[in-house]
């Protein structure tokens, strides 16, 4: 558990201070700018990305947070792969106690680092699309980009990303789901029944 600890801590610290660190870039050129203090930078980058990560988790990450249509799909996704119901319903409450459920038998296996890459696809998609109406209106966050690529070339590529996130985001979430539903029933199910086998 400890390691698996230490990388979920890894990706939160990634995740914060990439946004931050592109957060602070749409108002600085670290690229003309010469003796700059990494240090602060670093720094500065991690304060603003916690506090964009925080204002994320109020807004948006309450919204996307365990969408009803998703654990549903998950739940009948499961309940056909294994042929029993994991849980007695697929209700948000429910889902709920099977994630915790999961989580108190150390069940949880590679779902952090999932939930993890979530939270940066959520983090990321609106800063990206700051930066594709940055590209298009602002002068001086194209002459930025133009140092390392044609800015026409970095919108296109940027909105692709834009597009392809939400796809990327809705697998990631499915896979979690499913997951913590899988698990739950692994609990009910096959757990209780090697417990009976064990102790008739």
């Amino acid at each position: 558990m400890d390691s698996l600890s230490s990388k979920i801590s890894f990706y939160d610290f990634l995740n914060i201070l990439a946004t931050g660190f592109l957060l602070l870039n749409l108002g600085c050129n670290f690229a003309t700018e010469k003796g700059i203090d990494w240090i602060f930078i670093s720094i500065a980058s991690f304060l603003i990305g916690l506090v964009y990560h925080q204002l994320m988790e109020c807004t948006i990450g309450k919204v996307i947070r365990n969408c009803k249509w998703i654990t549903q799909r998950a739940y009948e996704k499961v309940k056909n792969d294994i042929g029993i119901s994991p849980m007695s319903d697929c209700k948000p409450n429910t889902y709920l106690k099977a994630y915790y459920m999961v989580a108190k038998n150390n069940c949880l296996m590679n779902i952090p680092v999932l939930e993890a890459h979530i939270a940066f696809v959520r983090n990321i998609w609106p800063i990206l699309l700051i930066y594709v109406i940055s590209l298009c209106v602002c002068p001086l966050t194209a002459e930025k980009f133009n140092a390392f690529i044609n800015p026409c070339y970095a919108a296109i590529g940027i909105t692709t990303l834009l597009v392809l996130l939400p796809f990327i985001w809705y697998r990631l979430q499915t896979k979690v789901s499913y997951l913590v539903w899988e698990g739950a029933c692994f609990i009910n199910h096959i757990m209780k029944n090697e417990n009976e086998k064990n102790n008739p």
